[in-house]
């Protein structure tokens, strides 16, 4: 009823060829969707700059009952989430809990040795490489530079393992997150594009930017 009653008023305001002209971008969008994505660096040879989070919160690693704990509205972990989780359990990844008052107030995970360019499509990075994903923290503790912290502990996690570089992705259009990972040092280095068609995703990535994540 909303649609026809929205349908009714553009037509009547803007005409029907506006009208036609306005659902076939609607489905265009719901059938192909392009998004850009910033590859950032960390070399730990370098120093880091540490700052440190507005609450005084813990870290420890996370076991795959805290993930199956954590739900969709406040943790953004939905069934399709919480397998494929756990499918990187099996492959060894962690994710590094941050914890205040006892409660998870935030995540992050860490892959060696493989960069993920979009689900299920991974590439083969250096070994002493580390790619750090899915960064999330709940709503009521944004802006709360738990985020800087998270990667202050696992700067220093994987330091202590002998993992040269870091690397992570930022969408192009989330500004916050790209200002957080260069406040401690991170550069862009280059950049994916992911596409969205009929359903499926998929990610290009130029040969000259391929060839900035296979150096040793």
């Amino acid at each position: 009823m909303k649609f026809l009653i929205k349908a009714s008023y553009i037509i009547s305001e803007e005409g029907i060829v506006t009208f036609f002209w306005k659902v076939i971008k609607i489905i265009a969008l719901n059938l192909f969707r392009i998004r850009r994505v910033i590859i950032y660096e960390l070399d730990l040879a370098t120093s880091v700059k540490e700052i440190l989070p507005q609450v005084e919160v813990s870290f420890r690693l996370a076991e795959i009952t805290d993930i199956e704990s954590m739900d969709e509205e406040n943790y953004n972990y939905n069934r399709k989430a919480k397998k494929y989780s756990a499918e990187r359990f099996m492959q060894g990844d962690e994710c590094i809990l941050a914890v205040y008052n006892g409660r998870i107030v935030g995540y992050i995970w860490i892959m060696e040795g493989y960069m993920e360019l979009s689900q299920y499509n991974y590439i083969k990075i250096p070994r002493n490489w580390a790619y750090v994903y899915s960064v999330f923290v709940i709503k009521e503790f944004r802006g709360k530079r738990i985020i800087n912290a998270m990667n202050g502990c696992i700067i220093q996690k994987l330091g202590r393992k002998n993992v040269k570089i870091i690397i992570t992705t930022v969408a192009k259009d989330n500004k916050p997150a790209a200002k957080a990972k260069e406040r401690i040092g991170f550069k862009r280095v280059s950049e994916i594009i992911i596409f969205k068609l009929l359903g499926f995703q998929y990610a290009y990535i130029s040969k000259r930017n391929l060839n900035c994540l296979m150096r040793e």
